[in-house]
């Protein structure tokens, strides 16, 4: 059973179960916004997570009110809670803003909805329990002042302030606050210069974005989303209680202590994972004709010997040469069973030259060498990468902070391939992008921009002012 610290880590990180409710997205169609702040603060009680047909239900109940703001603060939630738009709701999306300019088109100028540059976007901070929190208080707020307003706010336009500053101090206070970004998001941006700008419309098109972040038809740069300090304990702690489920585990703590004594790391090497590269079908092969675990078989059996023929050493060698030219904060993490080398070989003087640089740990036999890597790339905080080619897939399940911990990876994970030298092929590292790949909000123009699941377009919703075409 996992420990009462570690369950109280669970339910500090997020929500692990996602649901569809019916009755939220009815409400919305209806302009029900009583009920749907009922269901709403029922869901996020029972510590599940909405899904997108919710968050663009809920949007789209703003967006027929014309209330900008009402919609922002659902998509900043959604961008707390899902890394990409599923490709069967891109529409959906393109309808929320199309709402959204039709009510505020009828609004007479002066009457339109400010857009609020004024502090930092909860979308641009890392997915954690108090953001989602924080987001969704937002939500709710905002729908109960919907539910209070007798008619859509096209057809009851808002009081409008005489003076630019008075109209910037109003915004200010309509959007997610200072006080509110502080908590959530860090750093909070200084106000810009010039007044809040009235939108007439929203222009929604599909856009190419560069490898360096650069939405071609924005013209907008994207940025990164990095987790905090406190989330890098929390997934730590996570890891930590995979090991406490299976029982006492003293080498594990030995090793903890080393990170903490020796660490922190730059770059963390996946040595199995860097050693096989390229013969990962044949390893599964072989192991699957000895009959047996890969961690379990016995150091003569004929499938640990026939699974080692297909190890590179070299090829991890070269990989530690290269991270060494990026940084002397290096550490190679191997299963014990791949030490295992004839004495005199080229193979152990390898294994010498590791250990003289002091940057090799060998990990225990009937033990996962993957949770141990992890723990050492996650503990050494945010200037560390791991490379491996290894998805993790299993870990972004069974982590706690499942969600977190992909965010995790799409910035600290390292990917090798093999580039062509002369008589070799040689190993070459890539480093994550620059931007993440998630829902993002611009708060200088307003833009937002929303990567589509299995596509290699985004989405970008771009506001129209006036004397602007849309594009």
């Amino acid at each position: 059973m996992c420990s009462g610290r570690g369950m109280q880590a669970a339910a500090r990180v997020e929500p692990k179960l996602r649901t569809f409710s019916p009755f939220i997205v009815h409400a919305a169609a209806n302009d029900d916004a009583a009920s749907a702040v009922y269901a709403v603060q029922r869901i996020t009680a029972a510590g599940l997570a909405l899904g997108a047909a919710e968050f663009l239900a809920l949007a789209r109940l703003h967006a027929r009110r014309a209330n900008t703001d009402g919609v922002c603060k659902v998509l900043r939630w959604f961008a707390l809670e899902e890394i990409s738009l599923p490709k069967s709701m891109v529409g959906d999306v393109e309808e929320v803003f199309r709402l959204l300019s039709g009510a505020v088109g009828a609004l007479p100028p002066a009457s339109r909805p400010a857009l609020s540059a004024l502090s930092e976007a909860v979308s641009g901070a890392p997915t954690n329990a108090a953001a989602t929190a924080a987001a969704a208080e937002a939500v709710v707020e905002s729908l109960k002042v919907v539910a209070a307003t007798a008619q859509p706010m096209a057809t009851t336009p808002p009081q409008t302030t005489s003076q630019p500053q008075e109209a910037a101090q109003s915004a200010e206070c309509a959007s997610p606050s200072a006080a509110l970004s502080k908590d959530v998001a860090g750093d909070v941006r200084s106000p810009p210069d010039e007044p809040c700008r009235r939108p007439c419309a929203w222009a929604v098109t599909k856009t190419t974005v560069t490898n360096s972040g650069w939405s071609e038809q924005s013209r907008l740069l994207l940025g990164p989303r990095e987790l905090r300090n406190h989330e890098f304990e929390l997934l730590k702690e996570s890891l930590s209680e995979l090991f406490v489920l299976k029982g006492p585990n003293d080498e594990f703590e030995r090793f903890k202590l080393f990170v903490a004594r020796e660490g922190p790391f730059e770059l963390v090497i996946d040595g199995a994972n860097v050693g096989f590269f390229g013969h990962g079908g044949d390893v599964q092969r072989v192991m699957k004709n000895a009959g047996g675990n890969r961690r379990n078989m016995p150091p003569q059996a004929d499938g640990r010997r026939a699974r080692e023929d297909l190890f590179r050493l070299d090829l991890i060698d070269a990989a530690v040469q290269l991270a060494r030219k990026k940084s002397p904060r290096v550490l190679l993490v191997l299963h014990v069973s791949h030490a295992q080398v004839p004495r005199g070989s080229a193979a152990e003087a390898l294994f010498q030259s590791w250990k003289e640089l002091n940057l090799l740990y060998l990990t225990p036999r009937n033990q996962p060498d993957d949770l141990y890597w992890l723990y050492a790339a996650i503990a050494s905080g945010k200037r560390c990468a791991v490379i491996s080619n290894d998805e993790m897939r299993d870990h972004t399940s069974s982590l706690f902070a499942g969600r977190m911990f992909a965010h995790w990876k799409e910035r600290h994970q390292v990917h090798i391939t093999l580039s062509p030298h002369p008589h070799k092929l040689l190993p070459q590292l890539h480093f994550p992008s620059p931007f993440t790949k998630c829902a993002q909000e611009d708060l200088r123009t307003g833009t937002w921009h929303f990567p589509v699941e299995g596509e290699k377009y985004w989405l970008s919703a771009q506001p129209v002012f006036e004397g602007e075409d849309a594009r």
